[in-house]
């Protein structure tokens, strides 16, 4: 993922502060319309058995359930202390339309970790 995303988030009034050990969400829970972005800390995403990220600063968590409204397909685990930047529906609308950094990065994160979870199997 891309720091390039964490100075439109830095000042985002929606922020989660999760501790090290919390889970963002698990496998196959309902999607609550929100993603995120990882502004501080690590995240661990494991699919199955397998991690297949150490998210970083600048890393969009979240974004298949916030896209096709389906049950969580990973689970995230803070590896440190972490905080996130909520994006709700409308937001991601907005980004998708006013920032084409933000869109081209969300594609970008998405192809990668596709590609690296291919890998993996």
């Amino acid at each position: 993922m891309s720091k390039d995303l964490l100075p439109i988030f830095n000042k985002d009034p929606k922020k989660l502060s999760l501790a090290e050990e919390a889970l963002l969400f698990s496998v196959d829970e309902p999607s609550n319309g929100k993603m995120y972005i990882l502004l501080e800390g690590q995240a661990e995403i494991v699919i199955g058995k397998y991690m297949v990220e150490l998210a970083q600063p600048g890393a969009i968590i979240g974004e298949m359930g916030m896209i096709d409204q389906e049950p969580r397909s990973a689970t995230v685990r803070c590896v440190t202390p972490c905080v996130f930047a909520e994006v709700d529906e409308k937001r991601f609308l907005n980004l998708i339309q006013q920032t084409p950094v933000f869109a081209m990065e969300l594609l970008k994160g998405m192809a990668a970790r596709l590609r690296r979870i291919d890998r993996t199997i």
